[in-house]
């Protein structure tokens, strides 16, 4: 393979670090498509931009994945959102509101809790004022959500909201040749969030539903995955171990350098030829924050395609057993996750982590750290906890923190976020 430059780590990080881990998950893609009989994978998401790259480099060199029509789709969670199944019912369904604010409560916060209703379902901001001034729910908290969903005016127009998201979400999704007969959606992962709402809108429409290929599935509250979901490299059906999830405590490091270099997908519109565009969103604090980190991102990348380019020359992409291959990317992203090199931790410093419920801002995933006791506990704050503790507190406190993750992830599903949300509250 290609002379790595040792003065480029952040090259070195997608080179030595990230791409053997995303040739891996992409060689177990073919493997697992090939016997599936798939013959269409839809990249989705801007994490899944980047797969989609090293699938178009490895796929020639591969007689069997040659024949895969591979594609990059504008989706997120953002933009599928407003289609979920319990949104129709927001009248008749107590539950609907409660699936609502879970929702909101599985992202990090930034604004207020309506500010995150606001932005996640995509809602027009003068619909949420003009009911939020006449039911009295200006603060913005988790009550005045709840009042705001449970409201007869305001439920009847959020309905007319999300009936129109839906519908231009479907005649997506039929224009990309999504809901069709043997196409899988190809994504980072972790909930499958994508792929259960599409499973539901297929069943309404009643068209084929795509299958699901992730580089992880993982969920702190529930294991409840559609049953043709795969996590290739990290699944939680097979165990709860820390290899084994080992691909979600490094979920915030693949994510920020997998990112398309396109603002978040919000919705979708109707161009005046009849096709359906996504709309991206392009401006704010978030965007900006993207737009910085994006630097370091791209000689990640190049690093990471380069190994994949050199890969294809030098060894054979036809997978003959799936556990060796998938135990090496895990024993490399465990020690990602946990025990990060010191360039590995100069990338966190660069990459920030953004959130589909605000646009207005982003975080490093490593933060900096404050004077004293207290500024070394804000620093916590940081989306890799991992990277932090490593580079504040020495491999001491990283064998720490990797035992309690450990404790925890022994313990029944939806203890660890329990505990999280009484600390906060406390």
């Amino acid at each position: 393979m290609s002379h790595i430059d040792s003065q480029d780590r952040a090259y070195a990080v997608g080179y030595q670090t990230l791409g053997p881990v995303l040739v891996a998950f992409v060689r177990l893609l073919f493997h697992q498509a090939r016997r599936d009989r798939v013959q269409r994978l839809a990249f989705v998401a801007r994490d899944g931009e980047l797969l989609f790259q090293v699938a178009r480099i490895l796929a020639p060199a591969d007689i069997d994945s040659g024949r895969l029509e591979l594609r990059y789709v504008h989706l997120s969670r953002r933009a599928v959102a407003g289609a979920a199944p319990y949104l129709q019912n927001l009248q008749q369904d107590p539950g609907a509101i409660e699936q609502v604010m879970t929702n909101l409560q599985s992202v990090r916060g930034l604004g207020t809790a309506m500010d995150s209703f606001r932005s996640f379902y995509n809602v027009p901001a003068e619909l949420i004022s003009r009911h939020a001034a006449r039911l009295h729910a200006e603060n913005g908290n988790q009550a005045d959500v709840r009042r705001l969903l449970g409201d007869d005016l305001a439920a009847a127009d959020l309905a007319g909201v999300f009936a129109g998201m839906r519908d231009r979400l479907r005649r997506y999704l039929i224009q990309e040749e999504i809901l069709k007969e043997n196409s899988a959606l190809v994504d980072i992962g972790w909930r499958c969030s994508l792929q259960k709402i599409l499973l539901s809108e297929s069943q309404a429409w009643k068209l084929p539903a795509p299958r699901g290929y992730y580089l992880g599935l993982w969920d702190e509250d529930h294991r409840d995955f559609p049953p043709d979901a795969a996590g290739l490299i990290s699944d939680q059906r097979r165990g709860s171990g820390l290899y084994e999830g080992s691909a979600w405590h490094a979920a915030f490091l693949l994510e920020s350098v997998c990112r398309a270099k396109h603002g978040m997908v919000s919705g979708f519109a109707e161009g005046s030829d009849g096709t359906i565009h996504p709309l991206h969103v392009e401006a704010g604090g978030t965007r900006e924050g993207e737009r910085q980190s994006e630097r370091m991102q791209d000689r990640i990348q190049q690093g990471i395609l380069a190994y994949a380019r050199g890969y294809v020359e030098s060894s054979p992409v036809a997978v003959a057993e799936e556990a060796p291959i998938r135990r090496e990317a895990q024993k490399r992203l465990y020690r990602l996750a946990f025990f990060p090199s010191a360039e590995e931790r100069a990338a966190g410093h660069s990459l920030v982590h953004s959130e589909p419920t605000s646009d207005d801002s982003a975080m490093y995933l490593i933060a900096g750290k404050g004077a004293g006791f207290r500024g070394w506990l804000a620093g916590l704050r940081s989306p890799w906890k991992g990277g932090y503790l490593r580079e504040n507190g020495g491999r001491g406190l990283a064998i720490l923190y990797c035992g309690v993750e450990g404790f925890f992830s022994h313990l029944p599903s939806g203890t660890k976020p329990a505990i999280r949300r009484l600390l906060l509250r406390g």
